[in-house]
């Protein structure tokens, strides 16, 4: 009678490790083949959120941080990362639930990892949200030294910056601007503020173009690019004239100090708040290339660029 216990128990486990290893593929065959591949049990496995997160959600939203030229690429981003949260929490709700633990203990699971997510993630947002350039496009005046470390740097503060060895002359204010382009078609105005960067060891000097956020950015820097086009004429009119005495008899800003005559370096840097893609940027260095003049793009990745390095300074 014992030697039959034993063996009935044997086999009735035996049963049961043969039900348990054919259980997934019963459960597929009746779900059926779409649902075995594309539901969402499926989908929501460990294994397989553990690939779509990190390799498309997250790098999507890392990889339109940089992109500035790309469109609405800062929300693109934030919903990348709101996906990824939000498909991290379901799942972790969802593993609480079928998980044959305690009620409480499921319950502290869910609660803590969910809290963790939120607390890594929502601050990201509000940092991506903060800087968005309809925000950072704000015009603000020069950055205060007591004030400077306590506040995010913008754009406009990084354009305003004095470079050691060089000496800065604006020649704008944002109420009598330093060139205005109107679109005749639709009647808008975009007022573009511009500084002489001199360099003291080189005797040479370029321009430097601050852009506010603006849809008239991409045409303006077009217009800027055309040979013998209204905006390439004064700015050389202005680097020929440099160092006359025309221009001696203007009397300098305040603070200003008068260098050396010096030359034009033929270089341009253009401060943009609203992105410029690929395909017009490639033009317009094109353009000013065949005319001898160089121009770097200092637009939201740059700005990024220089927050990090402010970062890791502290």
């Amino acid at each position: 009678m014992r030697r039959l216990g034993l063996e009935a128990g044997k086999e009735e486990l035996a049963i049961q490790k043969t039900i348990q290893t054919n259980a997934p593929q019963i459960e597929k065959q009746n779900r059926g083949i779409w649902a075995s591949i594309f539901g969402p049990r499926t989908l929501l496995r460990w294994d397989v959120l553990g690939t779509i997160i990190p390799g498309i959600f997250i790098a999507v939203g890392l990889g339109m941080l940089s992109l500035d030229w790309f469109p609405h690429n800062l929300l693109i981003g934030q919903f990348s990362f709101v996906v990824a949260g939000v498909l991290f929490i379901t799942k972790t709700i969802g593993y609480a639930i079928e998980h044959t633990d305690h009620r409480a203990q499921r319950t502290l699971f869910a609660a803590i990892i969910c809290i963790v997510i939120c607390m890594i993630e929502v601050p990201f947002l509000w940092i991506i949200q903060k800087h968005k350039p309809t925000i950072i496009s704000t015009p603000q005046t020069a950055p205060n030294p007591t004030t400077t470390a306590t506040r995010t740097m913008s754009l406009i503060d990084v354009w305003k910056e004095n470079t050691p060895g060089t000496m800065r002359r604006e020649l704008s204010t944002p109420k009598s601007p330093a060139f205005t382009y109107t679109k005749v078609s639709t009647n808008e105005k975009l007022e573009v503020q511009m500084a002489v960067i001199s360099d003291v060891n080189t005797r040479t000097f370029v321009f430097s173009l601050y852009i506010p956020a603006s849809p008239l950015t991409s045409e303006f820097c077009a217009n800027l690019a055309k040979k013998d086009g209204k905006i390439i004429k004064s700015l050389m009119k202005y680097a020929a004239r440099t160092g006359s005495s025309e221009e001696a008899e203007t009397p300098p800003p305040y603070g200003f100090v008068p260098a050396s005559p010096g030359t034009f370096a033929h270089k341009i840097y253009i401060y943009h708040e609203t992105g410029i893609n690929m395909y017009e940027r490639a033009k317009i260095i094109h353009s000013l290339e065949s005319q001898g003049i160089a121009v770097e793009f200092r637009g939201y990745d740059y700005l990024l660029t220089r927050l990090a390095g402010a970062v890791e300074g502290k």
